[in-house]
């Protein structure tokens, strides 16, 4: 089963049809991020691709957050990831201050 037919099957039998964009908080909640981490990676320049209506509301088109979830799969550890070849940028946990 490939990673977008275990994303499809992963539906309940019974769920709405799907819309064909992601708010802050359905995005956030499948990848089990917090809407901050969005924020930031909006701020930064990373993560999939949105629109904002009327200046404010963030919408994730589904086919961008699909294309950002393919294309930065990962087989191996040692594997280059797209984004570190100059695709999409995505702080790391290294540039976090730790400590006081």
């Amino acid at each position: 089963m490939t990673f977008q037919q275990n994303i499809a099957s992963s539906r309940l039998p019974n769920a709405p049809p799907e819309l064909p964009f992601f708010t802050e908080k359905d995005l956030a909640d499948r990848w089990r991020l917090s809407i901050k981490t969005l924020q930031k990676w909006r701020l930064v320049g990373g993560g999939p691709a949105y629109v904002k209506l009327n200046g404010r509301a963030v919408r994730y088109p589904i086919d961008s957050v699909r294309e950002f979830e393919t294309r930065d799969l990962m087989t191996h550890t040692s594997s280059t990831s797209p984004a570190a070849a100059g695709g999409a940028t995505v702080p790391s946990p290294a540039h976090r201050r730790v400590g006081g």
